[in-house]
């Protein structure tokens, strides 16, 4: 009797020691094994494989890995990895779904993966808007820990280290300057844009758009100015800043019938919000439809990735800088979550693509 005592003591205080943190919380450790990024037209591309290392997996932990970039003062955050134990993935897909039935927005856009003591190597790839004029980036690892309720055990940034020198990004090709010739001035002839293998950059695609919720400025102008649409299209020419994101969302759907002018008001209003997530959501789609890649990356980079609007969005841009694969399964993922235009764009791709029938 008194050695069961003694035991039910032991347990209790052990306990309270890992409660209070005394104990080391279990450890996962995680080591890149290969690491190299490229330049693909519009976009970084980081390729990634991972081994992860542990005396015990949790059967309800979850590790989250982020990449980070940086180099020639940017930095940039890439799509989270999710590292699922068995109990984890089960939780997880049921909360997915839960979210999918409520109307929410999915809980994780980025690569989730199982895994179990038979499988502790995985593999990661992920696009961003292409840092250019870097010779070399640095890459770090976010690595964060969780238990089944969602505390953070562990958060470690880890700087992944190469062996001889870093990859090197190679910077926008220059071409040479041409001295003016003294004696005659020939122009020059237009240089052709460089187009994808196997994407038609003729094909108008569909940019997803959000409706922006109401915030302490709409509020107060709702309150106190209360603008009609006539008045309020009226503010956006002359005094923009004055009005709500929602408001200028809501003129710019105002001109759907004239392209310019909507366009023009998306832009607008990621000029006043520069760090809104919304804002840049939509000035990615507007982009996207007006074939400029460039800046649909950089709109990306700041809006949301747990929308789906910005899953349908990623997949063309993804198709537009030839990233073919990405491209389709992004298309494919939000197509099958409702996004109607994901349907859409995925039909324009292939319609677009077909090969030419021989007569």
């Amino acid at each position: 009797m008194k050695k069961k005592s003694n035991i039910r003591l032991l347990a209790s205080l052990a306990g309270c020691l890992l409660g209070c943190g005394v104990l080391p919380a279990q450890t996962y450790q995680l080591n890149a094994l290969s690491a190299e990024w490229e330049n693909r037209q519009d976009s970084t591309v980081l390729k990634l494989e991972l081994s992860l290392e542990t005396d015990d997996l949790k059967s309800f932990d979850h590790i989250c890995v982020t990449p980070i970039l940086s180099g020639m003062n940017q930095r940039v955050t890439l799509p989270t990895l999710r590292l699922n134990s068995k109990q984890a993935q089960k939780k997880w897909q049921r909360d997915r779904l839960l979210a999918r039935r409520k109307g929410e927005s999915a809980l994780q856009t980025g690569p989730v993966v199982l895994i179990d003591q038979e499988k502790m190597r995985f593999q990661y790839r992920g696009a961003i808007a292409a840092l250019y004029g870097a010779q070399s980036l640095k890459l770090e690892l976010q690595k964060e820990v969780f238990q089944k309720k969602g505390p953070r055990i562990q958060n470690e940034l880890l700087t992944v280290v190469h062996k001889g020198s870093q990859p090197a990004v190679p910077a926008l090709p220059v071409a040479p300057v041409r001295q003016p010739d003294a004696q005659a001035s020939v122009p020059s002839a237009p240089v052709a844009p460089v187009v994808p293998v196997g994407v038609s950059m003729g094909t108008r695609y569909k940019g997803s758009y959000l409706s922006p919720e109401s915030d302490a400025t709409d509020e107060r102008n709702q309150k106190e100015l209360n603008f009609s649409l006539d008045e309020a299209r009226v503010m956006a020419e002359i005094t923009p800043q004055m009005l709500s994101l929602r408001e200028l969302y809501t003129v710019a759907l105002s001109y759907k019938n004239q392209p310019e002018k909507f366009y023009r008001i998306i832009q607008t209003s990621v000029q006043i919000y520069p760090a809104h997530p919304v804002a840049n959501q939509n000035a990615a789609a507007a982009a996207l439809e007006q074939g400029n890649v460039e800046a649909a990356g950089r709109y990306l980079q700041v809006a949301s990735h747990e929308t789906l609007a910005y899953k349908s969005c990623r997949g063309i841009y993804e198709l537009l800088c030839n990233n073919l694969y990405e491209g389709i399964r992004l298309l494919k993922s939000a197509k099958a979550e409702g996004s109607e235009e994901a349907a859409i764009n995925l039909k324009l791709f292939f319609e677009s693509n077909k090969p030419a029938e021989k007569h």
